[in-house]
């Protein structure tokens, strides 16, 4: 969930902008069982989280590797107009 400073959600166009512009996001919500971790996205433990964040911003390919996986996925099977 995106929110402006002062609190409003963001919707639309401008949420869809300031996500495509983010290395990386923290969903934190369930997500379909289509996705395959370390495939489609990566977790870790809340005491993991710093490094890992910090490995995936040192390791641009893999990151793109795996958002690209996402991306594909999504507009293979997951899409809302189908």
């Amino acid at each position: 969930m995106l929110k402006h400073e002062r609190g409003q959600l963001i919707f639309g166009n401008e949420r869809a902008r300031l996500l495509n512009r983010a290395k990386i996001t923290l969903p934190v919500l369930s997500h379909s069982t289509e996705f395959k971790e370390n495939v489609h996205y990566v977790s870790a433990k809340i005491e993991d989280l710093a490094n890992t964040i910090v490995y995936y911003l040192e390791h641009e390919e893999e990151r793109r590797q795996i958002a690209d996986s996402a991306y594909e996925l999504m507009m293979a099977k997951l899409r809302f107009d189908d």
